[in-house]
């Protein structure tokens, strides 16, 4: 949902993750700015709710996760590339990028010399350049950034000209991310079909995230 993406470079969260996450925080002043922001942007059919309409040819940019290029050369059949996502100007990071995977060696391991060999060969020019020439990306971009072309004509250099987002993992805090798509997405058409207005469409959907959060509270 466009929403959820933009809200990371104005720095908005849908739970107040510093304080345990225990509390769903989007019906506020500038949650509402932002969703009105797409919701005029959607009225003048500059974004579209279809699935797929980049890969179909119906719309002119999408935003995606590194998932995209799975399989990408065969469902595209016209000339595409790759830009950075757009930023707040006041807050230029990215609000999508991070580490993926993450290493470590233990003090007590008794192969730590051959860990770091491991370590230094996946950040390592010869396995970047086999990664990409391999072609899928399904497990995001390679930190060495040497090889910056996607199957020799895809221009990657637009996705490394941000700073990661530095927001940590906290594995205490429920999952709440797909409840909120999949019920933001029907919220929101109802608001754009004009059945229901911004306000209560915030109110309903804080009621119901702070419920199901609730819920994965008490079960786990």
């Amino acid at each position: 949902m466009a929403a959820f993406d933009i809200a990371g470079s104005y720095n908005l969260t849908y739970q107040d993750k510093s304080k345990g996450g225990k509390n769903i925080t989007l019906n506020t002043k500038e949650w509402k700015s932002l969703f009105d922001m797409v919701l005029q942007a959607a009225k003048k059919e500059a974004i579209t709710t279809k699935n797929n309409a980049f890969r179909a040819g119906d719309a002119a940019m999408t935003v995606e996760d590194s998932l995209f290029f799975i399989g990408i050369k065969r469902n595209i059949k016209f000339e595409w590339g790759v830009v950075s996502e757009p930023v707040n100007p006041a807050r230029p990071i990215s609000s999508a990028y991070g580490a993926n995977h993450m290493f470590g060696i233990s003090t007590e391991s008794k192969h730590a010399d051959a860990a770091w060999k491991f370590i230094e060969s996946i950040h390592s020019e010869d396995f970047a350049k086999g990664y990409v020439k391999d072609g899928e990306l399904g497990d995001g971009l390679p930190t060495n950034e040497c090889c910056k072309k996607w199957g020799n004509k895809v221009d990657l250099s637009g996705l490394y000209r941000l700073a990661p987002v530095k927001e940590k993992y906290d594995s205490n805090i429920p999952y709440i991310w797909e409840f909120l798509v999949k019920e933001g997405n029907s919220a929101f058409i109802s608001v754009l079909k004009g059945t229901q207005s911004l306000d209560s469409m915030l109110s309903g959907l804080q009621k119901k995230a702070q419920s199901e959060l609730y819920k994965l509270n008490q079960s786990s």
